[in-house]
Formats: C-alpha cells, structure tokens, sequence
C-alpha cells in the first residue's frame, strides 16, 4: 500500500476517535505512524479503542507518546 493511502486510512481510523492533527509514517519492515490528536483525551481514548485491533494484514499496536508535542 502507498504512503498516501495508508495515510488516509489511518485518518479514518483514528478520525473516529478525535481530531486528527498530523500523521507521519517511517517506511520500513514494520511501518511506523505517528498520529497527532488534538487533545491529550482525543489521544487518550483513540489509545484505548485502538490498540490490539486488526488494521489490514495484521494487528495495530497504540501507545501514547510520553513527550507531549509542542512542534507540529
């Protein structure tokens, strides 16, 4: 799947759960995204609905980051 097209789903994905700001992919092996939501709740909840869920060939793993992000 393309960059783009990942992008997108998980748009939709976390979308659901909040106000998605910005999302980020490392490319590799096992693609890593970095979604930003809009509040620490947002976050919170897209975390806990999230995680553990199947997300196309395998299984979605979400953590919130332990460094709150000042720069987006």
């Amino acid at each position: 799947m393309s960059s783009e097209k990942l992008k997108q789903n998980l748009y939709l994905l976390f979308s659901e759960h909040g106000e998605v700001v910005k999302i980020s992919l490392q490319p590799g092996k096992d693609t890593l995204a970095w979604i930003v939501m809009a509040t620490e709740q947002e976050a919170q909840l897209a975390t806990y609905s999230l995680n553990d869920t199947q997300f196309f060939n395998g299984k979605l793993t979400v953590q919130v980051s332990e460094k709150n992000t000042t720069n987006i």
